[in-house]
Parts: structure tokens; sequence; C-alpha cells
């Protein structure tokens, strides 16, 4: 019989990593955090060693995403920079906003409306600071 790690339990990685949470059959799996060597935590749910369900992603700059993850990546929640100034909530694909979300620069505009691979892309709507407005078709980040 081989020893495989299950219950809790913490892991120091030659890298710096470290893990604490819980383990299943050697694998992160069920609640845990990781704290990653360049200063980056994740702490929520894990499945098969990867980032998988509910969890918060905090980048060492203190800006960070909270929502779903599947198999390790961001599929809806949302993202802050670490003084507000920029925020998106919606649908991701990877590290990307792809399907429909909110975007807000703070003192330049707030888009709702669908994302194609980061552009604003079919139907949104836009409105500016200075009160001007958008709501019509978008491809590639144009209107």
């Amino acid at each position: 019989m081989i020893d495989k790690a299950e219950g809790q339990g913490v892991c120091k990685y030659v890298n710096g990593d470290k893990y604490e949470g819980e383990w299943k059959q050697d694998l992160r799996w069920g609640w845990g955090k990781q704290i990653f060597s360049d200063g980056d935590v994740y702490e929520g749910e894990w499945k098969n060693n990867a980032m998988d369900g509910n969890g918060r992603y905090t980048y060492a700059d203190n800006s960070y995403f909270q929502g779903n993850f599947s198999e390790g990546m961001q599929v809806s929640g949302k993202y802050s920079s670490a003084d507000g100034s920029l925020e998106y909530d919606g649908r991701w694909k990877g590290q990307m906003r792809h399907g429909q979300g909110t975007f807000h620069i703070s003192g330049a505009y707030k888009y709702t409306g669908s994302w194609f691979e980061n552009a604003r892309h079919g139907k949104g709507k836009c409105v500016y600071s200075d009160g001007a407005s958008y709501d019509g078709e978008w491809q590639n980040d144009e209107r």
C-alpha cells in the first residue's frame, strides 16, 4: 500500500509555494489556501489538484478575483484592481472577459454587455463619464 495524503495538511513546495488545506489521494481537494512564492494567494475550493469551485485569488499588488473556478480557470466572478478604480463582474474564459459582464473604469466609462476574448463584442451599452452613452452593437472593441 502506498501512503497518500488524506484529510488536513500542509505542504511546502521547493519553489517556495505553500498549501494548507484538505487533501484526497495526495491531491489538493476540498477547501484550502495556497500562498505562491510571488506573493499571490488563493483561498477556496480545490478539486483534482486545481482551483475548482468558489474562491478568491488575491494578487501580490492587492488586486483580486473572487468567484467561480473550473479546472484552475476563472469562469464567473468579479475582478477589482487594488484601488478599486477598475472592476469587471461577469463571465470569463481563462483570464479574459468573455460572455456577459460589466466593466467599469472610474472617471472613464461603464460598459454592460457582451464580451469576446477581452473585447466588447455584440450587444452592449457604454455610459461615459461625461454623460454620453452608446447602446448598440460592438465588434472587436469598436462601436
